[in-house]
């Protein structure tokens, strides 16, 4: 619990005495959020667009399907 105690404090420093060992970034966490909300943005963009290729599969095959019992019905 002291390590994860270290990171927040080192995100949110406080005045204590003992975080003035810290070397600390100006608004690094508001990066990191920034970067986060990016990267939640384009896993968004990533699971719409596999559904809609998930979609076009399953949209091909039954159209395979289809051509393929057609042509059987030909072949007879």
């Amino acid at each position: 619990m002291k390590f994860f105690g270290k990171i927040h404090d080192f995100f949110f420093p406080e005045e204590k005495s003992d975080t003035s060992s810290f070397v600390r970034f100006p608004d690094e966490a508001d990066r990191y959020r920034e970067i986060a909300a990016k990267l939640n943005q384009q896993l968004i963009l990533s699971n719409r667009m596999c559904k809609d290729l998930n979609q076009r599969v399953f949209d091909l095959e039954q159209e395979n399907k289809c051509l393929r019992e057609m042509l059987a019905e030909v072949k007879k």
